[in-house]
């Protein structure tokens, strides 16, 4: 027993020497406090929590968190309950393997801090691209530089910047690329075909304008047609068409076919006569006149008159009936000739002058005038018949004074005018008279 007693004494002893040490050394003794405790600051000790007390704890927390060296001191590892323990993913070190990132279905978004971010190894990607590939919504933005082979290095791509003829065959960064150009024939698609000499093969047999016009341009010099050139026109002439303003300007050599083969035609060199019916080069024709039978609508041969004389059937087969027009010089144009000028007037109830018949473009020399009387019983008239040549002074070359045997006549040949008028000088009480005038060559 007192051994036991012995040995409480010797740990109360050294207790009390253990406070006391600590207290001499800065520390303020543990007075009252159950379980493990940490020191806080120099004056203070908490009790040591474990995983169950949960977040925000303020004190208790023993400094066996986790610390990082630095190549000098401990410091502790820092981080925030939003993005968690802070990472320089600058310095991230594979180790030679494969890192995997699992964004957890949501969005990893990588800062460079306004530097830059250096891929060492290579990118890849999780999508297949196919024929209908969907414009995607996540494409990430990259750029690359293109190069070509050389033989020996690889050289940058370069840009033309001109589109001019005459480029160098070679040069730094000139790519050489082989590329077909391929044609549908309506089942499958085949290589066009040409050659060095005459280009691309085309069938022109089937060329199709599409209802337009197809302009070949000669480039100022000529177009040479190997073959035979069959021309369809669009216009159909008729009787007054206009002169075109399209013709083919074109040259034609014209021959004649002389029984066994094809001979130029020559032109005359003289008007004589006596001329070889079969001298070479003479054309040889039989023309053939045609007349439009208006009855019928069609075309007929001219026929050939077999008398000369008169009462040829009017509408006789072949024959053409020809509609002439004379004119002379009237002083300074060409005026059509006139075979007769006639004039009625009716209603005349008044004494005076009737309306001038101009005939100054044919003058006449022979002039009839009549007289009917259409109501009244006055017999007792002056109408004359007036002849001019200059239009302003007339002369009485006839009269009608009497209407007993109504209508009268008068008539005066060898007298020829330029115009000519009734004058109506007495009409008589009650009358109502015509006048009708005529002239003639």
């Amino acid at each position: 027993m007192w051994k036991k007693i012995g040995r409480y004494t010797i740990l109360s002893i050294g207790s009390l020497f253990l406070i006391g040490l600590m207290t001499w050394g800065g520390y303020t003794a543990v007075r009252s406090i159950n379980g493990l405790a940490v020191a806080q600051s120099g004056t203070r000790w908490n009790n040591l929590k474990d995983g169950a007390f949960g977040d925000n704890a303020t004190n208790g927390v023993g400094a066996f968190i986790p610390y990082l060296f630095d190549g000098t001191n401990f410091d502790r590892a820092r981080g925030t309950t939003t993005n968690g323990i802070d990472v320089d993913v600058t310095r991230l070190n594979d180790g030679g393997n494969v890192i995997s990132v699992d964004d957890a279905g949501a969005t990893i978004s990588v800062d460079d801090g306004g530097g830059s971010i250096t891929v060492d190894g290579s990118l890849t990607g999780s999508s297949t691209p196919t024929d209908t590939f969907t414009n995607p919504t996540n494409a990430v933005l990259s750029w690359s530089l293109l190069s070509a082979w050389n033989g020996t290095t690889w050289d940058r791509i370069r840009l033309n910047t001109t589109q001019n003829d005459g480029l160098a065959t070679t040069g730094s960064g000139a790519m050489s690329t082989l590329s077909f150009v391929y044609a549908f024939n309506g089942t499958t698609f085949d290589r066009i075909r040409g050659d060095i000499t005459n280009g691309l093969d085309v069938d022109v047999t089937r060329l199709n304008d599409g209802g337009n016009s197809i302009t070949v341009d000669d480039g100022g010099t000529s177009l040479t047609v190997d073959g035979s050139i069959t021309a369809v026109g669009t216009t159909t002439p008729g009787f007054s068409f206009a002169k075109p303003t399209d013709a083919l300007t074109s040259f034609s050599l014209s021959a004649g076919w002389n029984g066994s083969t094809w001979e130029p035609l020559f032109s005359g060199s003289s008007d004589s006569d006596s001329l070889g019916v079969n001298t070479a080069g003479v054309l040889r024709t039989t023309s053939l006149g045609y007349v439009w039978d208006s009855a019928n609508s069609l075309w007929r041969r001219q026929a050939g008159g077999g008398n000369n004389g008169d009462n040829i059937t009017a509408d006789a087969l072949g024959l053409s009936k020809i509609l002439s027009s004379t004119t002379e010089l009237g002083g300074t144009s060409w005026d059509r000739v006139r075979h007769s000028f006639n004039q009625g007037t009716g209603g005349i109830t008044t004494n005076g002058v009737g309306t001038t018949v101009d005939m100054s473009n044919t003058p006449m020399s022979k002039f009839t005038m009549v007289v009917d009387r259409t109501a009244g019983a006055t017999n007792v008239v002056e109408i004359d018949l007036e002849c001019s040549v200059d239009g302003s002074v007339f002369v009485q070359i006839g009269t009608i004074t009497d209407l007993t045997n109504e209508p009268v006549l008068t008539s005066v040949d060898g007298t020829p005018c330029l115009n000519i008028r009734y004058n109506v000088v007495t009409v008589g009480a009650g009358n109502t008279i015509s006048v009708a005038l005529l002239a003639m060559r």
